[in-house]
């Protein structure tokens, strides 16, 4: 019973060991502007209109969600 416990305890280790790493804290976060779609007065304009543009197109697919 004591051999069994071992095998496992060792292969949780081993298992496990390649899963302790800090590469998941170096993921670029989706919904990010870099600096740079930021640098024109038409890139911002144009960020603004995209973030807007859905607001008055919901009453195709729900009408009677008359929220905008």
């Amino acid at each position: 019973m004591k051999n069994i416990a071992t095998i496992t305890f060792i292969a949780a280790i081993l298992l496990l060991a390649p899963s302790c790493n800090d590469e998941f804290l170096d993921v670029q976060p989706q919904g990010v502007i870099s600096d740079d779609a930021l640098n024109t007065p038409e890139n911002i304009e144009g960020i603004i209109v995209a973030a807007y543009a859905m607001l008055g197109n919901d009453h195709y697919s729900v009408p009677n969600q008359l929220w905008p």
